[in-house]
C-alpha cells in the first residue's frame, strides 16, 4: 500500500492556469473509475528529440541524455548536478544522503560533501562503463548533444558548485562550443519562465517558494529559458504568446511494468500537441520532454507547471510536441515524499547503478510513453521549416 503524505493531501492550494485541457479520459484526482487512454500515435522524428528539466528533474534530464545519447540532440538543466552524482554504486534511499549534501548543497571546503576532481573522474569513467556494458547508448554520441546549463545566483538549494560540477562533467564528452551556461541572474531555486499567467509564477525572481517558477528580468525583458533553451537546440523558432494547442491528459500506467505507484509515477500524464503536430494532420514533428521538479508535479500544483513553463509558447508554431511526465509522492516503498526523479537509486536498490541506465525504471518508462507517441518509428526523418524568428535572451 501507497501512503503519502499528509501535507501533500491535505494541504497547498494548486492554481490552474487558465487555458483549455482535453482529457483523453478523466481528470487526475476525479475519483472516476474510468481511466484515461493511452498517448496519441504522431509523427515523430525521435532522433530531434530534446529534454529539459528542473533539479531533480534537471538530474533526470541529464540521465535521460545520456542514457539515450543516440536519439537525444539536446539538454537543459536548471539547477542540476552531473550524471551518477551520487555514485554509480549505491544502496537504495542510503543514496539520498548523499544526494542531499555532496548532490545540492556542495561545499569545495567541506571535503566530506564537496564534487572533487577525482570524483569527476569517476563519474566520466562510470559512464564510459556503463556504455561498454551497453546499459547506455555510447559515450561519442554526446559529442553531437547542445547543453544548455542555467544556475540563479540566489539558488541555494542546489548550489553553484553543482551546477558547475555539471559543467565540468560536459566537457568531458561535449565540445565546449556546444555548452551554453547562465549563472549571472539573481534567480532562486526555480524554472525560470517569460510565459506566466495571472499568478502562476513568482514575480521576485531571487525567490524559492512553490510553485518554484519565478520571472526574472534582463536589460528590462523577461528571461526566456525555455526560448534560449530550445533555439540552441532547434535554431531560429517562432514564438507565440497564446498556444493554440491542445494540452492532453493521458494514463502513464502502460508505459510501466507494474504498479505506477511502485516507482513514484503517477497515473496521469500531460502532452502538448501543436495543431500542425496532430495526427490527422501528417506532419513529422519532434519531441521535447520536461521533467518537473520536486513538489511542482500535477499532485501538488494542477497544470501551473504545465502551461507556465514556457515551453509551449516556443514548441507551439514549430511543431514540437511536448510530453511532460508526471511524478506523484511516496512516504514509503519508495521513500520520496517531496514527488521528485530519482536520481539516488530509490527505484533501485541494490548497488548496480540502474536508476541513470536505459533499464532505469523511470527512464524507461518515459522512453516507451516517447516510443507510443512515435508509433515505434524512430527512423522517420524530416524536413523541418520555421515560420519566422524570435529572439530569445542568451
Amino acid at each position: 500500500m501507497k501512503l503519502k503524505n499528509l501535507w501533500y493531501w491535505c494541504g497547498g492550494g494548486a492554481f490552474v492556469a487558465a487555458s483549455t485541457v482535453f482529457f483523453v479520459g478523466n481528470a487526475p484526482d476525479s475519483g472516476a473509475s474510468e481511466v484515461p487512454l493511452p498517448l496519441p500515435v504522431l509523427k515523430l522524428d525521435l532522433r530531434e528529440t530534446t529534454v529539459s528539466g528542473i533539479s531533480s528533474g534537471g538530474f533526470m534530464a541529464v540521465q535521460f541524455g545520456v542514457a539515450h545519447s543516440a536519439k537525444v540532440k539536446g539538454v537543459a538543466v536548471t539547477a542540476g548536478g552531473p550524471y551518477l552524482c551520487v555514485d554509480e554504486n549505491n544502496w537504495g534511499n542510503l543514496g539520498a544522503l548523499v544526494a542531499m549534501t555532496r548532490c545540492m548543497k556542495s561545499d569545495p571546503q567541506n571535503p566530506l560533501e564537496a564534487i572533487t576532481a577525482a570524483d569527476l573522474a569517476r563519474m566520466a569513467a562510470a559512464t564510459r562503463a556503463f556504455a561498454a556494458a551497453k546499459a547506455i547508448d555510447p559515450v561519442e554520441n554526446l559529442k553531437r548533444q547542445q547543453v544548455w546549463l542555467f544556475h540563479g545566483t540566489n539558488d541555494d538549494t542546489v548550489r553553484r558548485p553543482v551546477s558547475d560540477a555539471l559543467f565540468k562533467y560536459y566537457q568531458a564528452f561535449v565540445p565546449e562550443a556546444q555548452i551554453f551556461y547562465q549563472h549571472d541572474l539573481p534567480a532562486g531555486h526555480a524554472q525560470i519562465s517569460a510565459a506566466c499567467r495571472e499568478k502562476a509564477c513568482n514575480a521576485e525572481c531571487s525567490t524559492t517558494k512553490s510553485p518554484y517558477i519565478n520571472v526574472c528580468m534582463q536589460n528590462g525583458v523577461a528571461y526566456d529559458a525555455a526560448g534560449s533553451a530550445l533555439q540552441q537546440f532547434y535554431g531560429p523558432l517562432t514564438h507565440v504568446a497564446n498556444p493554440t494547442g491542445k494540452l492532453l491528459a493521458f494514463d502513464q500506467s502502460p508505459y510501466v511494468e507494474g504498479d505506477p505507484e511502485a516507482i513514484s509515477l503517477a497515473k496521469t500524464g500531460y502532452l502538448h500537441v501543436p495543431q500542425d503536430c496532430a495526427a490527422e494532420q501528417g506532419n513529422t514533428c519532434r519531441l521535447h520532454v520536461v521533467f518537473h521538479g520536486c513538489e511542482q508535479s500535477a499532485e501538488q500544483l494542477g497544470t501551473t507547471f504545465v502551461e507556465n513553463a514556457g515551453v509551449n509558447e516556443w514548441a507551439d508554431a514549430n511543431r514540437i510536441v511536448v510530453l511532460y511526465p508526471q511524478l506523484e509522492s511516496s512516504d514509503f516503498m519508495p521513500v520520496n515524499p517531496k514527488g521528485c526523479w530519482d536520481f539516488w537509486g530509490y527505484n533501485d536498490a541494490l548497488p548496480d547503478g540502474r536508476y541513470a541506465t536505459r533499464d532505469g525504471r523511470q527512464i524507461a518508462a518515459v522512453w516507451k510513453m516517447a516510443e507510443a507517441l512515435a508509433g515505434k518509428q524512430p527512423e522517420a526523418s524530416a524536413d523541418f521549416q520555421t515560420r519566422g524568428v524570435a529572439s530569445a535572451p542568451k
